[in-house]
């Protein structure tokens, strides 16, 4: 028997993400980065309560998954340097971008499908990225930052399947490009790694070091950087 499900989660003040919906939430500004180096740990879990939820190789691929995305124009901080920040986020997991010597098995394929108008939220067949006012974004948590929901099949034998992923990100909070000087504001590239690692199934860890841990600290570039727990988690969903 096939359920739907929907999967969110939330990365607070930070971040959220499942047609059972999983909210992906990245939880709350952190005090202070601890934790091992970002290359001794193993550290990953699965996007909704332990389950592996994954996507189809893309037609004409040759990674394990992926899927393509549409970036909404309207209401990006800086314009077309936040729309290359989000895309760059969604790299970073295609080519294994880490400082551990780690090299690429072309385990994800994230594929940028133009700009377009449709916004984040509802069940269209459209995977969207886009900055809205709405706040909580997308029905995560109070303090949501950004929130990813995922929208999937749940199979009995799993994996469950996803087939549609939305992130948005909250204009009530300050956002950086990384193009100039940092001050108060969450770097978008790092967030939208982060992000980036719920639509392709991945949820939050309690080490500082990955990418997926459920935190954020204001001008953080480190989680641009996928750590071995992160990397260990995407060639599990993607062998």
């Amino acid at each position: 028997m096939t359920l739907a499900f929907v999967l969110r989660w939330r990365f607070w003040l930070v971040l959220s993400a499942a047609v059972f919906v999983l909210l992906a939430v990245l939880d709350r500004p952190a005090s202070a980065l601890l934790g091992p180096s970002d290359c001794n740990s193993s550290a990953y879990s699965y996007f909704f309560s332990g389950q592996k939820s994954v996507w189809s190789p893309l037609v004409g691929s040759s990674a394990a998954g992926g899927y393509s995305y549409v970036i909404n124009p309207n209401g990006l901080p800086q314009g077309s340097s936040t729309a290359q920040q989000l895309i760059y986020g969604h790299k970073n997991w295609n080519q294994t971008n880490n400082d551990c010597g780690i090299g690429n098995q072309n385990n994800f394929d994230a594929v940028f499908n133009g700009e377009n108008n449709v916004q984040a939220g509802a069940q269209d067949g459209i995977n969207a990225v886009d900055f809205s006012t709405q706040d909580p974004p997308l029905g995560c948590s109070a303090g949501a930052i950004a929130c990813t929901v995922d929208w999937a099949y749940v199979y009995s034998s799993g994996p469950n399947e996803i087939h549609e992923a939305d992130m948005r990100f909250d204009l009530q909070y300050s956002w950086d490009d990384g193009q100039g000087p940092c001050i108060l504001a969450y770097n978008e590239q790092s967030v939208a790694t982060h992000e980036a690692g719920h639509a392709l199934g991945l949820g939050h860890v309690s080490d500082s070091t990955q990418t997926m841990y459920s935190q954020s600290n204001f001008c953080d570039t480190s989680p641009q950087t996928i750590g071995s727990g992160d990397i260990l988690g995407m060639r599990s969903l993607y062998p």
